[in-house]
């Protein structure tokens, strides 16, 4: 068997600076990192503007990774309530070295992380995901609360 890949950067196409939380006036980021910290209660969010462009984040190894595929949330897991509100990813991009795979799921996964299992396995020092479609719940934030390759 492969070792579990490690990818251990991320940027973003773009990030959301910040809010105040309306429950208890705490400050909250949105930063790439946060879609690789094993929380749900933090979440990468691109800047509001989403309908102009596709925001996507990209994690990156040193060097290249055996990955089968990857596992994601489509949106913001905080809370229920912050998960319905927000928008909810429903259709992404997964480009890697040799390739790419489009992938599309429900909008009602909270706190469920949706594995994309990729047509074969890769030897990869990245993978992008770019969100294409996505579905408003009143809030026009988009998020990924986690991600990670296996």
């Amino acid at each position: 068997p492969q070792p579990a890949p490690v990818f251990d950067a991320v940027k973003a196409s773009s990030t959301r600076g910040y809010d105040t939380d309306s429950t208890n006036g705490e400050i909250v980021y949105y930063y790439p990192r946060y879609a690789v910290d094993g929380d749900m209660r933090t979440a990468w969010t691109p800047d509001r503007d989403v309908d102009s462009y596709e925001p996507s984040i990209t994690i990156t190894a040193n060097d290249e990774q055996y990955v089968t595929g990857i596992r994601m949330t489509n949106g913001y897991c905080k809370s229920e309530k912050t998960y319905t509100k927000n928008r909810r990813i429903t259709k992404v991009r997964i480009s890697y070295d040799g390739g790419e795979k489009i992938a599309s799921f429900s909008k009602d996964n909270y706190q469920n992380m949706i594995e994309v299992e990729f047509d074969e396995p890769v030897y990869t020092d990245y993978i992008t995901i770019t969100v294409l479609e996505s579905v408003d719940g009143g809030w026009h934030d988009i998020a990924i609360s986690e991600i990670e390759a296996y």
